[in-house]
C-alpha cells in the first residue's frame, strides 16, 4: 500500500530455494564469519545491477536507541561483575543447547563454557571505561563481526553502500551518550 501510494515499484523476493547452499554462499562471502545472512542473498542478487547506491542503517539501532541494552546487564557492567555478565550474555544466545544437540556427544562434552566466559569477560573489561560500556561492547564486538558483514560483504556488488551512522561526528556523538539518554 505504501509503495502504491508513493508510486514506487514493489517487488517481493522469495527466500533462497536451497537453504544449505545459501548458507555455504553466506559463509564464503563473509570469509567464514557468516551465519545469519542467508535471507539477504536473494535481495543482494536482485539489487545487483539495478542500483549503484544503497543506504544501510548499520549500528543506528544500537548506538542511538540502545537496542539490546538491558538494565540488569548494564548494572553488572557498572559494578564490574564481568564474569556474571559474560555468563548471562553467552547463555541468552541459546547456543549452548543448540551445540549440545547438534554436535557429537564426545566433542560436545569437551566444550568448556568457562573458557568462553573467561574470554568474553576479558573482552567486556576492555569497554569498562566507556561512557556506555554495553553499547561499545555490542558495537565493537557483535556489530562488527556479525551485522557489519551485510554492507561490507553481502552487498559488496553494490558500488556505494552508504552507512550514515558511521559518519565520524555522528558516531562520536551517539557512542558517547549517557546510557539513560537512550
Amino acid at each position: 500500500m505504501l509503495a502504491s501510494e508513493l508510486k514506487l515499484p514493489h517487488a517481493e523476493i522469495d527466500n533462497p530455494a536451497f537453504y544449505f547452499q545459501a548458507n555455504v554462499k553466506d559463509i564464503e562471502l563473509t570469509n567464514f564469519c557468516g551465519s545469519e545472512h542467508t535471507w539477504l542473498l536473494p535481495v543482494a542478487s536482485y539489487l545487483k545491477g539495478r542500483t549503484t547506491t544503497l543506504y544501510d542503517g548499520l549500528a543506528g539501532d544500537v548506538i542511538s536507541d540502545g537496542l539490546q541494552v538491558d538494565e540488569q546487564n548494564l548494572a553488572l557492567f557498572r559494578v564490574g561483575r564481568l564474569e556474571e555478565l559474560a555468563t548471562l550474555l553467552l547463555r541468552e544466545t541459546g547456543l549452548g543447547p543448540f551445540l549440545a544437540s547438534t554436535l557429537r556427544s564426545g566433542f560436545s562434552a569437551q566444550l568448556d563454557e568457562s573458557l568462553a566466559i573467561e574470554k568474553l569477560a576479558a573482552e567486556l573489561a576492555r569497554h569498562q571505561g566507556a561512557r556506555h560500556p554495553l553499547v561499545t561492547y555490542l558495537f565493537w564486538s557483535w556489530m562488527r563481526r556479525g551485522i557489519g558483514l551485510i554492507p561490507f560483504a553481502m552487498l559488496a556488488d553494490i558500488p556505494n553502500v552508504c552507512r550514515p551512522y558511521l559518519d565520524y561526528d555522528l558516531f562520536d556523538l551517539l557512542i558517547n551518550l549517557d546510557p539513560h539518554t537512550l
